[in-house]
């Protein structure tokens, strides 16, 4: 799996697949505010994207090479 869950953080590593949406989206039910720890994220499916962006989440740390597209899309969610 290309997450990993704790009880504060959500921290990815590596691409993070379509396949991995679901269980994604499992692992974020109940949780009112997540926080992704994107700094070793890979490349980020788009349906993982739309999980983040409608959590009501924040990003605590930025992909190291996010693409612009991404970049644009998570700086709603930056925890400011």
């Amino acid at each position: 799996m290309a997450f990993t869950v704790t009880d504060a953080d959500v921290i990815f590593e590596g691409a993070c697949s379509i396949e991995e949406a679901e269980d994604l989206h499992a692992a974020l039910k109940g949780r009112e505010a997540p926080r992704f720890d994107l700094a070793r994220a890979g490349p980020l499916h788009t349906a993982i994207l739309q999980i983040i962006m409608a959590s009501g989440g924040t990003v605590s740390t930025m992909p190291s090479e996010p693409d612009p597209l991404l970049a644009a899309c998570l700086a709603a969610k930056r925890k400011g």
